[in-house]
């Protein structure tokens, strides 16, 4: 849930503020704020030109990334694994599951990809931003990472950098989530940054669509076409 505010002019601000993480704001502006009291989304100014159709084209994003962050397939019978790890300065991995770990802006993380399973499995993994943007990380082609049945996957060990970040808002810290949706067949979707999902005409991606848009979508899983997902989140704290 999403809650609006208009915000006076101030300096500093108290414990009791709306967005107590902001301290100084210029002119009137409007904030939309999470359950925990963040700014999920950059602030704008009241007297902002189209400073409405602003606030609706964002509280929008906001609805389908809750959409695609809630949901999920319970229905599911991969047996499959998806864990985030916090890449030291020397390259040492330390577990960092339970949306609990708290990393410094500009580090970076690491995923374990396992399938337990006798088949293939793809990962395509999602970035949901702390600003509401989403989008494929790491950049990959469609469908997704494959891993073999009965193996284990490291992705952002040493061969590339994947660094959560406070995606531009004016926040001291912020929680970023990674989310995998892992399929037992090659699933050709893609994400389209801020305006939506297109889907590759399979029936997990047409599910996912669905979500995107606000639909309830109904779930359906069987053995030649299974699909779930699985979250992971760390708490990102700016650099001082």
């Amino acid at each position: 849930d999403i809650k609006v505010y208009v915000i006076a002019p101030r300096e500093q601000a108290s414990a009791n503020d709306p967005v107590p993480g902001v301290d100084t704001i210029e002119s009137r502006s409007w904030a939309l704020v999470d359950l925990d009291g963040d700014l999920a989304m950059p602030l704008h100014a009241v007297d902002e030109a189209g400073v409405i159709d602003i606030l609706i084209h964002n509280l929008e994003t906001a609805a389908r990334y809750q959409n695609m962050l809630q949901l999920s397939n319970p229905m599911s019978k991969l047996d499959v694994e998806f864990n985030i790890y916090h890449r030291t300065a020397s390259f040492e991995l330390v577990t960092a599951n339970g949306g609990h770990y708290e990393i410094q802006e500009g580090d970076c993380v690491a995923f374990e990809l396992v399938n337990r399973g006798a088949s293939p499995a793809w990962f395509t993994l999602m970035y949901f931003d702390v600003d509401g943007t989403v989008y494929p990380c790491p950049p990959a082609e469609p469908p997704g990472i494959k891993v073999a049945g009965g193996r284990t996957v490291i992705v952002g060990k040493d061969e590339i950098d994947i660094s959560p970040n406070l995606g531009g808002l004016p926040i001291d810290r912020g929680t970023p989530t990674f989310k995998a949706f892992i399929t037992n067949k090659p699933a050709n979707f893609e994400w389209q940054q801020q305006s939506g999902f297109r889907s590759g005409g399979s029936q997990m991606a047409s599910q996912i669509e669905a979500a995107d848009k606000g639909i309830n979508p109904e779930l359906t899983t069987d053995d030649e076409e299974d699909w779930t997902s699985i979250c992971r989140s760390v708490i990102v704290r700016r650099s001082e």
